[in-house]
């Protein structure tokens, strides 16, 4: 498969690194936020990575990793990240998850990141590996 080199499929794990303050001092972060900022790439996600963000956010109040009068700037900010949101097939993301085992939330970002031909980025590394596997089939 010839990946688009400015499209990327983007994963809950990657937004929440780059927005959560505990997590922007890795190296590998600092590269990814650059990256979402940069104007001439397209970062894809399925309609889900809402529901995914909330949650993380919800799951960071409650671990005490972040004050609750800090959500509503992350927020702010999750709104102003240039993401374009995507419906999927649900057929093919079911299959994916089934045939590697996976959660169907995860399987929608491999689904996606073959239909566009984009690059996944993800901080799982489980995930990454079954991309990798994926994407020389």
């Amino acid at each position: 498969m010839v990946e688009n080199n400015n499209c990327f499929v983007i994963d809950v794990s990657v937004v929440l690194a780059v927005l959560l303050p505990d997590e922007q001092n890795l190296t590998k972060i600092k590269r990814l936020a650059r990256l979402i900022a940069e104007k001439s790439v397209v970062l894809y996600c399925p309609r889900l990575l809402r529901f995914e963000f909330g949650n993380g956010l919800r799951l960071s109040v409650l671990r005490k990793r972040l004050r609750p009068e800090s959500v509503a700037v992350l927020l702010r900010q999750f709104e102003k990240m240039p993401l374009k949101f995507l419906s999927f097939n649900m057929t093919k993301v079911l299959d994916l998850a089934i045939e590697n085992k996976l959660s169907f939330y995860d399987a929608s970002y491999l689904c996606l990141a073959l239909e566009k031909k984009a690059k996944l980025l993800t901080l799982d590394e489980r995930l990454e590996k079954i991309w990798r596997k994926l994407k020389k089939i």
